[in-house]
C-alpha cells in the first residue's frame, strides 16, 4: 500500500469578517461549518482527504506519497464524490520551507479530473499551502493544511 499522508481539512473560519456583510466574495473559498456538520465524509472516494472548494462548489481529494514526494488531487463536484473536469491544471503554492514554490500540476488522466505532481520538495511531512483552482471563470484558493496535533 502507497504510503499516504494524513491532511487535515482546517478551514478558515471569518465568521467575525461574515457577519453582517453579505457581499464577500474575496474569501468564499471556506466553509462557516464543518463537511461532517452537512453531512459529508472528510474522506474522498480514493481515500484522501477532501478540501471544500467554494461554498459546496466543488472538492480536492488529495492524495500525498512523502516518500515518493508525490501529491495527486482529485476535482470533485459539490457532492465529493462525482468527477468533475477541469479546463486549466490547478496550481500549488507550498509555504513550509525556506522559500514559498509554485508548481502546476500535470493532469493524470484524459479526462481532466485528476492532477499530480512529484518533486523533492513534496518529501516533507505536511506540507502547507494553497491550491489555486478556476471553476467557471471563478478562481478560488483553499488551503491545504497539515494537522500538527496527530
Amino acid at each position: 500500500m502507497m504510503p499516504r499522508l494524513a491532511f487535515s481539512i482546517f478551514l478558515a473560519v471569518c465568521v467575525a469578517a461574515c457577519s453582517g456583510n453579505d457581499d464577500h466574495d474575496d474569501h468564499d473559498d471556506h466553509d462557516h461549518s464543518s463537511e461532517e456538520d452537512a453531512g459529508h465524509s472528510t474522506e474522498g472516494p480514493h481515500g484522501g482527504d477532501l478540501i471544500e472548494v467554494g461554498a459546496e462548489v466543488a472538492h480536492l481529494e488529495v492524495i500525498h506519497d512523502e516518500d515518493a514526494g508525490t501529491i495527486t488531487f482529485h476535482v470533485l463536484g459539490p457532492d465529493g464524490k462525482t468527477a468533475m473536469s477541469l479546463a486549466d491544471a490547478p496550481e500549488l503554492k507550498l509555504t513550509n520551507g525556506d522559500a514559498p514554490q509554485a508548481f502546476t500540476l500535470v493532469s493524470a488522466n484524459d479526462e481532466n479530473n485528476a492532477y499530480t505532481i512529484t518533486d523533492d520538495a513534496l518529501k516533507v511531512h505536511g506540507p502547507e499551502g494553497r491550491i489555486t483552482i478556476t471553476l467557471g471563470g471563478k478562481t478560488y484558493n483553499p488551503e491545504l493544511l497539515h494537522d500538527h496535533g496527530h
